[in-house]
């Protein structure tokens, strides 16, 4: 059976992934490789960069085949969860340290979001499953 609520998650994550991508490239990524920085250093910016979209993507597919694939969704939806709080509290902790302020840096909003959302499934399953 579906859990439509990870499935949410799921297209969350896509969004976030979106965002990143159109709205985060031109506002950090390229800006990084029009620096003054080296060589070496604008290409770790780049694997780092489409690293993290890979990541994004991944997490999408996890909690897509969590929502629909019982037997894996604990453990799929955990490991999302638990990257996605990383990246969250990386956000925090280097706005916090670099900008004294979380708002600086949004994306841990949408991270927060998606691991609140992917929580509630993974509740809604054990109810379901227990009932």
């Amino acid at each position: 059976m579906t859990n439509k609520t990870l499935v949410v998650s799921a297209v969350l994550s896509l969004i976030l992934t979106g965002l990143h991508v159109f709205g985060g490239g031109p506002d950090v990524h390229i800006p990084l490789l029009e620096s003054n920085a080296s060589a070496v250093v604008k290409g770790f910016a780049s694997v780092v960069w489409h690293s993290i979209t890979v990541a994004l993507l991944l997490g999408s597919l996890m909690l897509f085949i969590a929502a629909r694939n019982e037997v894996y969704r604990s453990v799929l939806t955990w490991l999302v969860i638990g990257f996605y709080t990383a990246f969250a509290g990386l956000f925090v902790f280097y706005g916090i340290v670099r900008f004294g302020s979380i708002l600086v840096m949004p994306p841990w909003i949408g991270f927060v979001v998606i691991v609140s959302v992917a929580y509630i499934g993974l509740s809604i399953s054990a109810r379901a499953r227990d009932a």
